[in-house]
């Protein structure tokens, strides 16, 4: 079994180093946008926001500024990451055309090994509450589904939140299944520790805990009441201290204390008020009449500046600005807004195996590349998460049937609810991929019975 699961790690490390040099090779050059301006192919979008802010904070650094103490407007983790990088190698920032070429690449690499380290910490703690024989199917979901190939490929935060993700459930699984104290303990502190850092490379992070904290109390019927407190006083005591240390940060940077983005945006709210005032008054262009009604506002009030950059702090007053109108929009019109709410999280359970823009197996920007991603995807996304889904769903079953409502399997349920009832609500595959691991486990525990079946048979 060792050997096997060995030979998998291997190859899927081998199959995902490929994919990565395949996307450097191919997209890691500049594409020009026809009035003397330049983009990245890798670096674009949210991706150069992250790229940007990586830069900034090198420079920063370079210019006497303490590395952490550096503000920035997107998630604190990943431009940090790419930052470091960057000063250790000593090869990042701009060129002529923006993002200069062979910075990514080394980044990219680095995201694909990482990826496997937590395979294999997830692996680990898998086997010691799932049978032998789910271990393989499980590593072959893990290490070959597409998307889970293709994350690493992306200078986006999925493949290290997800990564972060499974460490934060192998650190609770060895918690439990520590036969010493001083081995729990620090599992669990580590676990806190690990949340933290799940907020803070995605801010969908922030009520994580809840689900660790109840999938503890399952353990009260098998467990003494006082390791199970002890245990979850630890990881939220850490937890706790963290999220404080990061909230005095945006304290002194923007004047206000609190955990959220320096963004200016409640991307969650406005983005689902928008569409509801969309529907209402029947304007296709309700988010830029939201966004327009706010900074209008935020101008009468004297909050930001008629022109201009913001700085910090007003871009939190601005933000505050937007959570506000989106939470009178939603109090105006609940029916409209639980029916985009319900709407979206379905959509957010699609799973999109060709994802990483459509370009590393879909092959260019050509003509016949995005009508393949635009009408034939469609058809895949659905057949393909219905072959994740289903077994899923099956597993989940399987094992309540056979093993009851086990804190184990409370976890992972939990962490499935988790992403769609917080942030499913944007309607975005991308808020909810994290639960591919989970199917991982569910996935592989259908297959093994099944096979079982069909050898008794």
């Amino acid at each position: 079994m060792r050997y096997k699961l060995a030979t998998l790690l291997v190859i899927g490390l081998i199959v995902r180093m490929l994919c990565v040099g395949y996307y450097i090779e191919n997209f890691d050059t500049h594409r020009g946008e026809g009035n003397g301006q330049w983009t990245h192919k890798i670096a674009d979008g949210d991706a150069f926001k992250y790229f940007r802010e990586g830069v900034l904070i090198k420079e920063s650094v370079d210019s006497g500024t303490p590395f952490f103490s550096v503000p920035v407007v997107k998630y604190y983790l990943y431009p940090r990451l790419i930052a470091a990088y960057g000063i250790f190698t000593g090869n990042l920032g701009y060129g002529e055309r923006g993002v200069a070429l062979g910075q990514v690449g080394g980044f990219l690499y680095l995201q694909a090994v990482f990826s496997i380290a937590c395979a294999v910490l997830f692996l680990w703690a898998i086997s010691l509450v799932v049978c032998r024989a789910a271990l393989v199917p499980i590593a072959l979901f893990l290490l070959f589904e597409p998307s889970m190939i293709q994350l690493p490929c992306e200078l986006m935060t999925e493949s290290i939140f997800m990564g972060l993700i499974m460490i934060c459930v192998s650190l609770w699984v060895f918690g439990w299944e520590a036969s010493r104290r001083w081995i729990s303990l620090p599992c669990f502190a580590a676990l806190g520790a690990m949340l933290v850092a799940v907020f803070l490379q995605r801010p969908a992070g922030l009520l994580l805990p809840i689900v660790f904290v109840v999938a503890n109390m399952f353990w009260l019927r098998s467990r003494s009441a006082r390791k199970v407190v002890c245990a979850t006083l630890v990881f939220l005591s850490v937890f706790i201290a963290g999220m404080s240390v990061y909230g005095e940060f945006n304290s002194r940077t923007s004047g206000h204390f609190y955990v959220m983005p320096l963004n200016a945006r409640s991307d969650l709210l406005e983005e689902t008020a928008a569409p509801v005032w969309a529907e209402r008054y029947n304007n296709p262009d309700a988010f830029d009449m939201f966004m327009a009604r706010c900074r209008v506002e935020a101008i009468a009030n004297g909050v930001i500046p008629k022109d201009g950059p913001l700085n910090v702090e007003q871009k939190a007053a601005l933000g505050d600005i937007h959570t506000k109108f989106a939470i009178a929009i939603f109090l105006k019109h609940p029916i409209l807004t639980l029916k985009r709410i319900t709407i979206k999280m379905m959509k957010c359970t699609m799973i999109i195996p060709l994802k990483t823009h459509n370009r590393a197996f879909l092959g260019s920007q050509s003509g016949i590349g995005n009508y393949y991603a635009k009408e034939e995807m469609r058809y895949t996304n659905r057949v393909w998460t219905a072959l994740i889904l289903v077994p899923f769903f099956v597993g989940v079953v399987l094992q309540w049937v056979y093993g009851g409502a086990h804190a184990f399997n409370v976890l992972l349920v939990g962490l499935v609810a988790y992403f769609p009832i917080t942030c499913g609500w944007i309607g975005d595959p991308r808020y909810t991929l994290s639960n591919l691991c989970v199917y991982a486990v569910y996935w592989g525990l259908t297959v093994t019975f099944f096979r079982r079946l069909l050898s008794d048979a």
